[in-house]
């Protein structure tokens, strides 16, 4: 009887079944990765500078969106202007003439881009381009390189510095962007413009000052 009494009393005295912990939960997996950033839209064309060796099209920080050669083909040319302006052109085609083959004619409002380029076109120019207006369609400001726009009067225009003029009679001839030594050079090219009343009325690049036709 002791014997059992002993067996109970350290049956009684033991402690309590210890509990098993809950695991701990799973430590999480890395976190989703970040959305990417995004692209930011390019800032809108907000002045174009056609110039003897290409066209410019800047923001209004001046940052230059693109840089186009006229040795670039026309296709490319167009596209990319399109592109760089947000605009569409319009297009026609002109009939040949006996100085002209047929020629496309893509216009942004006051500027036309002519392909192929014609016999008046400097060296090396798959295209030719014409401003006769003061901006595109979309209200994008055109100047030509040496500072000067459609409709600007002949008298600024001519105080520019690089430009020359040369008085016709019933309209001026206005040279700037020179690209030779000599605006006397028979082969000057640069851009070559007009003004009649007083006013620039076009002008056009990469164009040969003097040529007959």
């Amino acid at each position: 009887m002791s014997i059992v009494l002993s067996t109970l009393v350290i049956a009684g005295c033991a402690g309590p079944t210890p509990v098993a912990t809950p695991a701990a939960d799973a430590t999480p997996t890395a976190s989703a990765e970040a959305a990417p950033t995004p692209t930011p839209e390019p800032a809108p064309a907000a002045l174009i500078t056609v110039a003897a060796t290409g066209v410019t099209v800047t923001d209004t920080d001046g940052v230059v969106l693109l840089q186009l050669a006229y040795s670039v083909d026309p296709d490319t040319a167009l596209t990319q202007l399109s592109e760089a302006l947000g605009e569409t052109p319009t297009a026609l085609v002109e009939a040949g003439t006996v100085c002209s083959a047929e020629t496309t004619v893509s216009s942004w409002g006051g500027m036309h881009l002519y392909d192929p380029p014609g016999f008046a076109a400097g060296p090396g120019a798959m295209f030719l381009m014409t401003v006769d207006g003061a901006s595109t369609t979309g209200g994008i400001p055109i100047v030509a390189s040496a500072g000067f726009s459609v409709g600007d009067a002949i008298a600024s225009v001519a105080a520019l510095g690089g430009v020359s003029t040369v008085d016709n009679g019933g309209w001026i001839s206005v040279y700037s962007d020179l690209q030779v030594a000599s605006v006397d050079d028979p082969e000057a090219w640069g851009v070559s413009s007009f003004a009649q009343s007083g006013a620039i009325v076009q002008f056009s690049a990469p164009a040969y000052f003097y040529y007959d036709c």
